[in-house]
């Protein structure tokens, strides 16, 4: 049996959670689809459904992830989140995508460019890693007009609807106040949006990984399938896999499947569950490219195998593992196709 190993996206889940958070919360304006890391390890292919669907603008980490949407999509607005180089500020012109000042030093030499750029201004409210937290950095690059327009400010939140995310939302808040007239405020991000009432003075939203479930009634959409290589059945005593050590202790049966850690699937999985027609396996050894799981006699070789997905969920995984479901997503090889359907 030849590999086949892919990454199947549910359509339908996808557009139902989308229309679900721009139905409950459609207080906003701007809907930003964050699509970094290949889409959160659904590839680049959503966007469409995306745009059909509610969203209206991009975020993405850096400008190789920018060039790669552009390819397929010409029109939409993409917002990089993370600093460009001053080299690549030419191909943001060219291409209509607007960039994150984050700095003021930085903001100095992009003005010295010259280069005609939309931007938003990032803020630090709390979480010390990107941003301005200089009330007068912040006004002199409001107050100076030149090659660059400020089209958004933003923040982000380090915590979820605690005492600390108010805390941040005042000091976006006096930061920001003389800022007049700028057209797009964002600050809540998936988890804010759902715990939090909006924040009455911000017009966008960051949707990353609600749209992809795990919030309210939203469902997941993402599934790693591969295919069964080989069956064979095995004594109680026979070493399975490297190092000859693992053994089932009964007669039984393994299947060899064509999925490794090098496609996504961490070493640490070993013991958890997949599963095979709504049922679970455990997986007893992790190769580079292949991986091995006890099975019984309803298991055919024509049968799939969901290292993702049915019973075992993002959810399950990134539990049992002890990870965000981020992580889950966004190690998935961005080389296996996407299916979506």
């Amino acid at each position: 049996m030849e590999k086949n190993s892919f990454v199947l996206i549910n359509k339908n889940n996808l557009i139902n959670n989308i229309k679900n958070l721009t139905n409950k919360y459609g207080d906003y304006e701007y809907y930003f689809g964050v699509v970094k890391a290949n889409g959160y390890g659904h590839g680049y292919d959503i966007i469409d459904i995306l745009l059909e669907n509610g969203i209206n603008y991009l975020a993405v980490a850096d400008i190789g992830e920018a060039l790669e949407i552009r390819e397929k999509n010409k029109d939409v607005k993409i917002l990089i989140l993370e600093p460009v180089s001053l080299d690549e500020l030419y191909t943001c012109y060219e291409n209509n995508f607007t960039i994150t000042i984050s700095d003021y030093a930085y903001y100095l030499k992009v003005s010295l460019s010259g280069i005609k750029l939309n931007f938003h201004l990032k803020i630090d409210s709390g979480m010390h890693r990107l941003g301005l937290s200089d009330p007068k950095e912040i006004m002199s690059i409001y107050n100076n007009k030149n090659n660059l327009y400020m089209e958004g400010v933003f923040s982000h939140f380090a915590t979820e609807n605690d005492d600390y995310v108010e805390a941040q939302i005042n000091n976006f808040k006096r930061l920001t106040a003389p800022l007049k007239d700028v057209p797009i405020i964002h600050m809540a991000n998936s988890f804010n949006m759902v715990k939090h009432p909006k924040i009455p003075f911000c017009n966008g939203c960051r949707l990353g990984l609600a749209m992809y479930g795990f919030f309210d009634d939203n469902k997941e959409t993402f599934n790693l399938v591969s295919n069964i290589l080989q069956i064979k059945d095995v004594k109680a005593d026979d070493l399975i896999s490297y190092g000859a050590k693992i053994k089932l202790g009964h007669d039984g049966r393994i299947a060899i499947i064509g999925i490794g850690y090098s496609d996504g699937v961490y070493k640490k999985s070993v013991g958890r569950y997949v599963t095979i027609n709504n049922k679970k396996y455990k997986i007893l050894a992790i190769c580079m490219n292949m991986a091995i799981i006890e099975i019984d006699e309803s298991v055919s070789i024509l049968d799939s195998v969901y290292f993702i997905g049915g019973q075992t969920d993002v959810k399950y995984v990134s539990d049992y593992l002890n990870v965000e479901p981020y992580e889950v997503l966004s190690i998935v090889n961005p080389k296996l196709k996407r299916v979506i359907k």
